[in-house]
């Protein structure tokens, strides 16, 4: 049944190519390390050109075929409760049709403890979100995908990277397990690979600014949780990197000539 399955998806797939059929969307949901950023608009709030702040997001569409139509819904400072409860949740789903695929990347800012509109606690209510996220997804015909939060850049005294998500991460992969749906593990991928370029050379990963590089900002920026322009780009690839090492038929939409 599961070959079957793969073999009708492919000739939709080839169907959506020749006919020119309308394009698979796939949506992403999240925080301000997936987001979309106006990066005008912040240089000129800074005073600056090319603000480098990036959600890996905003990279993504790169590695995407012409016949996907992507949607970033990662939205600043957004729990898994308050990308519901403010509304965001309702605008993505108005949007998504059968055969659709939709990231999900929540876990930052469910850990603000003292934030009653965006804390969960993670093997309960955090858990009971991002189900409820794939569920109504299922119920669309479409494709949830889970991601794992990406790593802080915070190290411990002998320069290993700390882990600073705790049971967020943990419970997303469970419940990938659980559900049997694809998970993109970007703190996996992240703590590997800042761990692998230590403690220098990961700061080009990450929101730093010198000092007057913008003038709003004359004692510059060090940001160790957003990523900078090459950050994004380098998860952006992680991502696709996961999607096609994976059983998510979303690997079909991959330009894979992208990741040479």
């Amino acid at each position: 049944m599961k070959l079957v399955n793969e073999l009708a998806f492919v000739l939709l797939l080839i169907s959506v190519v020749s006919c020119g059929s309308s394009k698979i969307n796939v949506f992403s949901i999240g925080d301000s390390t997936m987001a979309q950023y106006d990066v005008e608009k912040l240089s000129k709030k800074y005073g600056g050109d090319n603000y480098p702040l990036r959600g890996w997001g905003m990279a993504l569409p790169y590695f995407l075929k012409d016949n996907v139509n992507y949607v970033n819904g990662g939205k600043s400072g957004y729990s898994s409760k308050s990308y519901r409860s403010r509304g965001s949740w309702d605008e993505i789903k108005s949007q998504i049709k059968k055969g659709d695929f939709v990231i999900i990347q929540f876990g930052h800012n469910d850990q603000k403890i003292n934030d009653a509109k965006r804390y969960t606690e993670a093997n309960t209510e955090f858990k009971d979100n991002l189900r409820n996220y794939i569920h109504e997804v299922q119920a669309l015909k479409a494709h949830p995908i889970l991601a794992t939060s990406i790593a802080r850049r915070v190290f411990n005294e002998e320069g290993e990277l700390k882990d600073s998500h705790g049971d967020y991460v943990k419970v997303t992969r469970q419940l990938a397990d659980e559900e049997g749906i694809p998970l993109i593990d970007l703190n996996q991928q992240t703590t590997d690979y800042i761990n692998k370029i230590g403690v220098d050379q990961s700061t080009s990963m990450f929101l730093h600014l010198d000092e007057n590089e913008f003038s709003g900002l004359p004692d510059g920026l060090i940001d160790n949780t957003h990523l900078s322009i090459e950050g994004a780009e380098l998860v952006a690839k992680m991502a696709v990197i996961e999607i096609v090492d994976s059983p998510s038929k979303l690997r079909y939409f991959i330009d894979k000539s992208k990741l040479k």
